[in-house]
């Protein structure tokens, strides 16, 4: 009996085994430490890491960097990690044949659980995708880390338009448009539209009803860009096209360089009535939660009309009824560098007595200028001038005869042409010289902004230079005008430049120009 017993334990251990091993030897593993774009098993799965930056048409790599490690199951499971890079991307779902439309793949839901979630950069989670005619970059962004895109919540950051907020899959999402102007898309360079839904309170776990996002952002209506004679219109209502549905890591560090990882155990992208889901099962990949409705707490809804705000990359219209110049919005894009654009402040014209005209760091000629007048701007991104224009920041009037007194102590002192520079009463050397640029003093960004005890880096989702102190950050998108004239940031030779006036005045500091002496003072 003892005998028998022991023979029909070890027949189960035996069939336990061999099954463990049938399910291993179905779902291995391919190790990925380079960019790559195919099908592993019945996933699409693209792993993209930024090697070189960009000046115009010169490119310059990137320096130190470590590695990339892409652990791609054939379930569509997957662990990603990234050491020191600039810029890196994992991403994993469907891609549909082309012409695809919205009925043809039917309701669309994600199901994921990543347990594993963090970077000392910025990371996004997110389920993303495109479309086509018209052509927009989409993201639904689940979870964030050191950078929120759109801005805090329920608010608008600089190069964004806030669209209200609503209720889905048990939370708040608040909705964003910006444009990009001339990026790598999935048609090449390419001018187009940026929506994203992005979650209140972040999570690492969750079931997402991508079709309600779809169906809230078809409210938005048509949004525009005007680009010198050329008018961009954009209507997510009218999109012809759907081409994927992916869950995305995505970590960036910028300069600086950044290091994390993730670990996505369970995901289920359904579409119609077929699924891709990993081993894991699809238990709670269902349609999503309930009808989306508008948040109680938001005082407005998704279809709320886009307002305008400025936006310091790329200065385009968002409004549903107007255009603007180029203005951009941060965000991500299947190519590495894209970076959305919202609509502008209004530029306000200098009073005929400004001196605003006669100096390289001219004050802003309005007492609130700030980088988006939108009601809808969060505090990070409306830093504002004093009510009235003091004699200390103030430029000299082209008909005085005298140069300004500089602060008797001030913080800085920057020198046109000189590569040393004052910081505290310590002299010490720029990589480059500042200059000016269009009647403004451009000096470089990360020797001003630490100066001033502020954190910079690079955002690759708006290609822009940011800032963050206390709390606050303020993005300055390279090549697209400032608000109210401000300037646009440049890079030179490698290196960001930056408006002086403008950063110092959102980082709360006063400016002053010796005209004579061709010498900035921050004080």
């Amino acid at each position: 009996m003892k005998l028998r017993h022991v023979s029909v334990v070890f027949v189960l251990l035996v069939v336990a085994v061999m099954f463990s091993l049938t399910v291993n030897a179905k779902n291995t593993a391919r190790t990925l430490d380079d960019n790559f774009r195919e099908k592993i098993g019945d996933w699409d799965v693209e792993l993209w890491t930024q090697k070189e930056t960009w000046s115009g048409s010169r490119a310059t790599p990137i320096r130190n960097m470590g590695g990339v490690k892409m652990e791609m199951y054939e379930d569509g499971s997957f662990s990603a990690a990234w050491d020191k890079t600039y810029n890196t991307l994992f991403r994993t779902g469907k891609k549909f044949t082309r012409g695809t439309s919205f009925s043809d793949a039917g309701g669309v839901s994600v199901a994921y659980d990543s347990p594993t979630f963090t970077s000392d950069g910025v990371a996004y989670l997110c389920i993303y995708g495109w479309t086509r005619s018209p052509l927009v970059e989409w993201y639904i962004v689940e979870n964030w880390l050191s950078y929120r895109p759109g801005g805090n919540v329920g608010n608008a950051r600089a190069g964004y338009t806030h669209h209200g907020t609503f209720d889905i899959d048990g939370g708040t999402y608040d909705i964003y448009t910006g444009w990009r102007i001339n990026q790598p898309s999935i048609d090449g360079n390419r001018t187009f539209l940026q929506i994203f839904s992005v979650r209140h309170a972040r999570r690492t776990s969750g079931t997402v009803n991508v079709s309600a996002h779809f169906e809230q952002w078809k409210k938005i209506g048509e949004i525009t860009h005007t680009e010198g004679n050329t008018t961009h219109r954009a209507d997510f209502s009218k999109a012809e096209e759907l081409t994927e549905v992916s869950f995305t890591v995505e970590g960036f560090g910028g300069e600086r360089l950044s290091s994390g990882e993730s670990k996505v155990e369970r995901l289920c992208v359904r579409f119609g009535s077929n699924a891709l889901c990993t081993s894991k099962g699809c238990e709670n990949c269902g349609e999503g939660g309930t009808t989306p409705t508008p948040s109680p707490s938001s005082g407005s809804s998704a279809t709320a009309s886009p307002t305008p705000t400025s936006s310091p990359r790329s200065t385009a219209s968002s409004s549903s009824s107007s255009s603007a110049t180029p203005s951009p919005s941060p965000t991500a894009s299947p190519s590495p560098n894209s970076s959305a654009t919202q609509s502008p402040s209004p530029t306000v014209s200098p009073s005929p007595n400004s001196s605003a005209t006669s100096s390289p760091i001219t004050s802003s000629p309005t007492a609130t200028a700030s980088p988006s007048s939108s009601p809808s701007s969060s505090p990070s991104s409306s830093p504002t001038a004093s009510p009235t224009a003091s004699p200390t920041t103030s430029s000299p009037s082209p008909n005085s005869s005298a140069s300004p007194t500089p602060n008797p102590t001030p913080i800085m002192r920057f020198i046109i042409g000189e590569i040393s520079y004052t910081n505290r009463g310590e002299v010490l050397n720029l990589d480059s010289s500042p200059f000016i640029q269009d009647g403004r003093t451009m000096v470089p960004f990360r020797a001003i902004a630490e100066g001033l005890g502020a954190v910079v880096g690079w955002n690759e989702f708006t290609s822009s230079a940011y800032i963050q102190r206390d709390g606050i950050t303020i993005d300055l998108p390279v090549g697209v005008p400032l608000p109210d004239d401000m300037g646009t940031p440049v890079i030179v030779d490698g290196r960001t430049f930056v408006p002086v006036r403008y950063v110092s005045e959102v980082l709360g500091a006063g400016v002053e120009w010796n005209g004579e002496e061709r010498v900035v003072y921050i004080y």
